[in-house]
């Protein structure tokens, strides 16, 4: 008893036939109540509002981009981090650990700010290896100290 059964075997509403397949001539659904002018204002409204989420998706970015440097800190044209503006997670990402991080960030809040990089020989549980590398990936700003 394995017949076969055809869509045409199967009593459909007239108004759902042809609804969702792929050779769908009609269209996405059935055919629409509107005016061919009605069609084309909702079709511009349509329009209007998505080049409006397009402006806010791309002044969103800007404003991200932002932020996100501000967080990691103020960079010279050589790409080093300027340590007193340096959040933790620009440090983070010259390698040093969160807790590291955070101890630099502490002591330099402490000290109101490094008047050179020498000072960061005072931060507590930075490696020899780590303080080399901050100086030669970081800075400080003379007018910052």
């Amino acid at each position: 008893m394995n017949e076969h059964v055809d869509d045409d075997d199967l009593w459909v509403p007239d108004k759902l036939r042809g609804v969702g397949r792929r050779g769908n001539e009609g269209g996405a659904g059935p055919p629409s109540d509107e005016t061919p002018a009605a069609e084309r204002e909702r079709a511009a409204r349509a329009e209007a509002r998505a080049h409006r989420v397009e402006s806010l998706l791309r002044d969103a970015e800007v404003r991200i981009e932002r932020l996100e440097a501000s967080l990691r800190g103020k960079r010279d044209e050589a790409g080093r981090l300027e340590l007193n503006t340096a959040s933790v997670e620009g440090l983070r990402g010259l390698g040093l650990s969160i807790t590291q991080a955070a101890r630099v960030v502490a002591n330099r809040e402490a000290r109101g700010g490094f008047a050179s990089l020498d000072e960061v020989d005072a931060v507590p549980g930075l490696p020899a290896e780590q303080r080399a590398e901050l100086r030669e990936r970081a800075y400080v700003e003379a007018a910052a100290a």
